[in-house]
């Protein structure tokens, strides 16, 4: 939804020397992709995404063989009060209200499973605070 996102993304990438294809475009875009790509990241906006069991099984498709999906800083945990569902708190409101934009929360557990039931197999790396 942020095309200047996009342009940071690919301009960091340059710097590395790390060839990107970065796609602005709906979540299930993946459904119609045509091309495979080697990886999927999802950095604070799957969570945005209202039917992520759709856009799980899409990605089966718009992936390579063997390529992965990554989810970072999403809101996976294990105290989420519901196995998934709109996020409540007071943060998470006033984006909804300001913006529009879902905003869902997902257990650990729940997550894992629907990653399963979607054909892939998630494992969770947790990372320091990035102090940011």
């Amino acid at each position: 939804i942020e095309p200047r996102f996009c342009e940071l993304i690919r301009r960091r990438a340059a710097r590395e020397g790390v060839e990107v294809e970065v796609v602005n475009a709906d979540f299930l875009w993946a459904e119609e992709a045509g091309a495979r790509f080697d990886a999927a990241l999802f950095f604070e906006c799957f969570h945005h995404c209202a039917d992520h069991l759709r856009l799980l099984r899409a990605l089966r498709g718009a992936l390579a063989p063997g390529g992965r999906v990554f989810f970072g800083a999403e809101p996976i945990t294990p105290g989420f009060p519901m196995p998934w569902g709109l996020r409540l708190d007071g943060n998470s409101l006033w984006a909804i209200r300001k913006n529009g934009w879902m905003e869902l929360g997902f257990r650990d557990d729940y997550f894992q499973q629907a990653l399963a039931r979607t054909g892939w197999f998630g494992r969770k790396h947790a990372c320091p605070d990035p102090a940011w």
